[in-house]
């Protein structure tokens, strides 16, 4: 849901204005230096300084803000879960007086969020006043340099000075506009992330097709030695399962909360990872099924409240 919808509302919104402005304020440092050199050029020395300064600074504020964007995309995740749990949830939370545990949990997880959001504008405000300071040079060095040079008129003292009075505030923005465009590659990075997982069944590696009247009411179901797991570095969550269910038998699954009733349905339709094992359904072997028509084939009914 994070991904859905803050990162791809960032995507959409916010890169393209964000590159934008960018490139404006890009080019207009490039033009008040232009000017300024132009008029003084011995301005040229004083700026290689300058720009190492604003070098220094600028990387310094862009790896700070861009691994606190990371961390307030990672914390703002549990926010969304811990709603959803508390609005699905609602009914027995209430029953059981609960209540006041998952308002703890869901402000304690809001407070590491809003945490990223004052870190950035900290560093905002540092940005801010080093940006400030390192423009001072600009202005000294372009006052002194007109005041001591003798071939300078007045005109063009004016202008260079002038110029470099708004050299502070573009190259201010550039820094922010770059972590922002950075902060916003961030979104595109997590959401990359999703592009790149592997596909559960592609059009060249399709599994077998069943008979069309596959499966029967004439059929059973199978189970041996079924080992479940929710991702393949992840530890079982079901181990060595066998059980045989006959034609037109009805059974029951019985078991607490979190024994795995679920996860045996889910491992039916093939959404989980089977590490060892078989299912066999009237005497085809799931795992060499094709998928869609798994999943077509076979119905479940979630239990009701």
């Amino acid at each position: 849901m994070n991904r859905l919808s803050k990162d791809m509302s960032s995507i959409d919104q916010e890169a393209c204005e964000i590159m934008s402005y960018f490139v404006n304020c890009v080019l207009s440092c490039a033009a008040v230096l232009a000017v300024v050199a132009y008029t003084t050029p011995l301005f040229l020395f004083a700026l290689v300084v300058i720009i190492a300064l604003y070098v220094m600074i600028g990387s310094l504020y862009v790896r700070t803000n861009r691994e606190i964007k990371r961390i307030d995309s990672v914390t703002r995740s549990p926010l969304f879960v811990s709603f959803s749990e508390a609005l699905v949830g609602m009914s027995t939370i209430r029953s059981y007086g609960d209540s006041a545990r998952f308002m703890r949990k869901l402000i304690t997880e809001l407070d590491t969020n809003t945490k990223c959001f004052y870190y950035m504008w900290q560093g905002n405000r540092v940005l801010n006043n080093l940006s400030t300071f390192t423009g001072l040079f600009v202005t000294i060095s372009a006052s002194v340099l007109a005041l001591t040079s003798k071939s300078m008129s007045a005109g063009a003292a004016g202008l260079s000075i002038t110029y470099a009075l708004s050299f502070t505030e573009y190259v201010l923005w550039v820094v922010r506009l770059y972590t922002a465009s950075e902060m916003t590659m961030n979104s595109v990075e997590r959401v990359g992330e999703y592009l790149e997982l592997e596909e559960e069944e592609s059009d060249d590696n399709k599994g077998v097709e069943p008979p069309a009247y596959w499966p029967s009411r004439e059929g059973s179901v199978v189970v041996e030695n079924l080992t479940i797991k929710y991702a393949p570095q992840l530890e079982p969550v079901l181990r060595n399962v066998s059980f045989t269910i006959g034609p037109r038998e009805h059974i029951g699954v019985v078991g607490r909360t979190g024994s795995g009733k679920s996860t045996l349905a889910l491992s039916f339709f093939r959404f989980l990872y089977q590490e060892g094992g078989t299912i066999t359904i009237d005497g085809q072997d799931i795992g060499k099924l094709s998928l869609s028509t798994l999943r077509s084939r076979l119905t479940i009914l979630p239990q009701g409240k």
